[in-house]
């Protein structure tokens, strides 16, 4: 008992933990994803310029990321699975990497729909 005892207590403390990674990583898929679709600002200025539409820019700029974020997730469902053998990936993984993958394209959807508004001139100037 007296070895069981803080393996019970750390599981409960991880059962609790859960939860919060999983918020902590829809938040940083979220926020980070927000952070860089404004960084291709020039790219997205000139393509409204060359005739692009808003709906079309957003569509290039989500799905960009998002195609960035699902090569990240498959490759570090590959990583978990060769770590861990293959049925380590359980439903607890999916449903984590669903998460993320919801987060990253909230943001990125806000984040192309914050630039796209945007003229493609206020787009171009440089702010220090």
């Amino acid at each position: 008992t007296a070895a069981l005892l803080p393996l019970e207590k750390n599981l409960s403390l991880l059962g609790v933990l859960y939860p919060v990674t999983l918020a902590v990583s829809v938040l940083i898929g979220f926020g980070l994803s927000l952070a860089l679709v404004p960084q291709q600002a020039r790219e997205s200025a000139l393509l409204r310029m060359l005739g692009v539409g808003a709906l079309p820019l957003r569509l290039l700029l989500s799905g960009t990321q998002l195609a960035l974020a699902l090569l990240g997730v498959v490759l570090g469902m590959g990583l978990l699975a060769l770590l861990r053998g293959p049925g380590a990936i359980g439903a607890q993984a999916f449903a984590a990497a669903g998460l993320y993958l919801m987060g990253v394209l909230l943001g990125t959807l806000l984040g192309a729909t914050l630039v796209s508004r945007r003229k493609p001139m206020e787009l171009l100037q440089v702010k220090e």
